[in-house]
């Protein structure tokens, strides 16, 4: 069964995680520094997210560095750009009915035994004669198809 996903996240979560990254000048290791705690938001349904920070060992602070472009405006800019670009395709999967959000609330340890949990039911609901879900969650403008911007927490924000 066709499935596209659409990782969603609260923008000011990928603007937060993409200024909190960091690059040890060393050995080249990426770290995040953004501690994100967001409660859930009744009146418009987003969940809470959770995000600890991924600081460098100790010792190496000093060696961190920041991207020149990673600053408010560029960075909501990417995101604008991106918005306007994926929006006519992930119009396109939507109206084929093959889009599912997926909203991301956490770190790879919290999301990936969701997203194995939500191909492992699309696997299933083929193997019925199902289809896939047009939506778990509505996009709304407060969340964005992050793509790999909310790459492996684990390791940095991309």
């Amino acid at each position: 069964m066709p499935l596209a996903l659409n990782l969603t996240l609260r923008e000011q979560v990928l603007v937060d995680k993409c200024l909190g990254r960091r690059v040890c000048g060393k050995c080249g290791k990426g770290y995040n520094v953004a501690d994100i705690m967001l409660p859930a938001c009744a009146s418009s349904g987003e969940p809470a997210v959770v995000m600890p920070p991924m600081p460098p060992p100790r010792g190496c602070e000093a060696l961190m560095e920041v991207r020149s472009d990673d600053n408010p405006s560029t960075v909501r800019h990417r995101l604008g750009v991106y918005k306007r670009e994926a929006a006519p395709l992930e119009h396109v999967f939507r109206e084929a009915g093959v889009l599912v959000d997926f909203p991301v609330t956490g770190g790879v340890r919290e999301t990936l035994p969701r997203l194995m949990a939500l191909f492992a039911n699309a696997g299933a609901g083929a193997k019925e004669g199902g289809s896939a879900s047009n939506s778990s969650n509505n996009n709304n403008n407060n969340n964005n198809n992050s793509g790999s911007s909310s790459g492996d927490e684990g390791q940095r924000a991309a």
